[in-house]
């Protein structure tokens, strides 16, 4: 597979005269540019939104829609926005550079045009547009490892992030690891972080494998959400699915230099109406949810035993038909008066 840095560059002319095509087809395509034609203004959207190149060569006088509609419509659309727009045009006076410029354009070059220069400008435009897709991807990669595929693409759609939320069912499950404060007395600190680090490393993987979002650690815990900010109709149930994994998962797991010793997981489980959305100030902003809900499955992981999955009796009413439960009866949870009705998940069906 080609890499990014091997791919040859793509360049889009847009002119309405065929000699000004094939001219551009000759200078360019021995110099490595991939290139691809548009004749007028619409043709060349729609050409952008196919496969957008990595430099735009536009022409200013086309066909209806003129080079700087077009220049304007790229950099109104955050998708195109991030493209160099080049005007290679015969026009030259001073106001048509500052409307090209005010349009968005990221250069303007006068036809008959020097050669050397259009190429050394276009090197450094290729350069530029390379260099913020790959910070574009790893920005992406970085919110993959904490977010669910939804969630990634409604933070990267997001033109700006403000302080705010709305209401929204969700299912939030809180994981702890049991005897994890005790084990700690008995380890160095390097360690202590790896043992940590491959315990919710590993609950982690296994809640964005079922489309959930990393919330927070605190701790030796884990708070991981399903459903924001797309909810789906299986959000609990996926939730369920990720806790008898994560208890597998974690059983299995060896800690060097204490053979036998293992950390079993409690977890506790609940579906109700939260607000999920950026909570904080405008310096410091923090998608989460908050509600009821949350409090009632941070109580549930409070009262399941070691390798208990405990969830309440809303998540079991929506899950009881894909795995097994087992009736607790009515639990009396911390900061609740009345008593709540929970059950513990024995396996799938």
């Amino acid at each position: 597979m080609v890499s990014e840095a091997e791919r040859r560059p793509r360049v889009l002319v847009v002119d309405d005269e065929e000699v000004n095509r094939e001219l551009l087809d000759a200078l360019l395509t021995p110099q490595g540019y991939q290139l691809a034609f548009a004749g007028d203004g619409v043709e060349a959207l729609r050409c952008v939104e196919a496969e957008p190149p990595d430099v735009v060569l536009l022409d200013i006088m086309l066909p209806g829609m003129d080079g700087f509609a077009v220049c304007r419509a790229l950099k109104a659309d955050r998708h195109t926005r991030g493209i160099p727009v080049v005007l290679l045009t015969a026009l030259h006076g001073s106001d048509d550079r500052v409307t090209g410029f005010d349009a968005g354009a990221d250069d303007f070059i006068s036809k008959p045009f020097n050669r050397y220069e259009l190429l050394a400008r276009l090197r450094s435009l290729v350069r530029l547009r390379r260099l913020q897709a790959a910070e574009w991807d790893r920005f992406r990669r970085s919110l993959e490892r904490y977010l669910a595929p939804p969630a990634v693409e409604q933070v990267l759609n997001e033109p700006e992030l403000t302080v705010g939320g709305r209401r929204q069912v969700a299912t939030v499950l809180f994981g702890d690891l049991r005897g994890f404060t005790s084990l700690t007395a008995t380890l160095e600190p390097e360690r202590v972080v790896a043992v940590l680090n491959a315990h919710l490393g590993k609950m982690a993987e296994i809640v964005l494998r079922y489309d959930g979002m990393v919330d927070k650690f605190v701790g030796d815990a884990i708070m991981a959400v399903f459903g924001p900010p797309i909810p789906m109709a299986d959000d609990a149930i996926r939730a369920v699915l990720a806790a008898l994994e994560m208890q597998t998962a974690v059983a299995g797991l060896q800690i060097p230099g204490l053979d036998g010793v293992r950390l079993p997981v409690g977890i506790g489980i609940n579906t109700g109406e939260v607000v999920a959305g950026n909570i904080g100030s405008d310096r410091r902003l923090e998608y989460t949810v908050i509600g009821d809900a949350v409090n009632l499955a941070a109580r549930l992981e409070q009262a399941a035993g070691p390798g208990q999955v405990v969830i309440s009796h809303h998540t079991q009413e929506l899950v009881s038909h894909v795995v097994q439960t087992h009736d607790l009866g009515t639990l009396r949870v911390k900061g609740r008066e009345e008593w709540v009705r929970a059950y513990a998940v024995l396996g799938r069906r």
